[in-house]
């Protein structure tokens, strides 16, 4: 019995790291995994997540639909729009919205929801950010754009580092302003970002 051939395209992402004059270690200490872990991954031997291939997208400065095909990810042509949860505004809190649609992408997760900002006194004016709702805080919001719910229901759009205190963050928003030592229910990172 012969082993199936992995759909990953191992010479295709070894040529985007080279283009991006990026070693392997490198790549992995950004995507913050094992190099071996890596190293699987690029070869087939380990799937790619969709919070990788977004974040790999982002390092090497590519498509996220290249990456996904050359990671032979099968896209499935989601729906044209996906639900509008939530209106940003320019403190970078988050106010719940209901029965709206934002326009979605081919690429994203079907379970993916989305928030807008709409306020004309945000630089982020009209830019819609697209994410998968999660239960808790996980690695990959750490340092990242992420949908920030704090306890008692607020949400803000910010980037959690670990905060002063234990069991707190900090929250850095787009527009500089940090809030010190918030207790955090759960943190989704921001995977897409349409502007305008």
């Amino acid at each position: 019995m012969t082993k199936a051939e992995p759909t990953i395209d191992t010479k295709w992402f070894q040529n985007r790291v080279r283009d991006a004059d990026m070693s392997q270690a490198r790549l992995a200490a950004l995507l913050d995994i094992d190099k071996s872990a890596l190293s699987l991954m690029l070869h087939g031997k380990r799937g790619m997540k969709i919070e990788e291939a977004t974040r790999l997208a982002e390092i090497l400065a590519l498509p996220l639909e290249q990456v996904l095909a050359h990671a032979g990810v099968e896209v499935h042509k989601g729906p044209t729009s996906l639900p509008l949860v939530g209106i940003v505004d320019a403190n970078n809190e988050i106010r719940p919205r209901k029965g709206r649609r934002a326009d979605s992408h081919d690429a994203l997760p079907r379970e993916c929801v989305a928030v807008r900002c709409e306020d004309r006194a945000s630089t982020m004016d009209h830019w819609t950010f697209y994410y998968v709702p999660r239960a808790s805080v996980t690695s990959e919001a750490i340092e990242r754009l992420s949908v920030c719910q704090l306890a008692g229901d607020a949400q803000r759009l910010a980037i959690p580092s670990r905060g002063f205190e234990a069991g707190t963050y900090n929250l850095r928003a787009v527009n500089g302003v940090v809030l010190e030592n918030q207790k955090l229910v759960a943190a989704s990172p921001v995977l897409w970002i349409r502007t305008g």
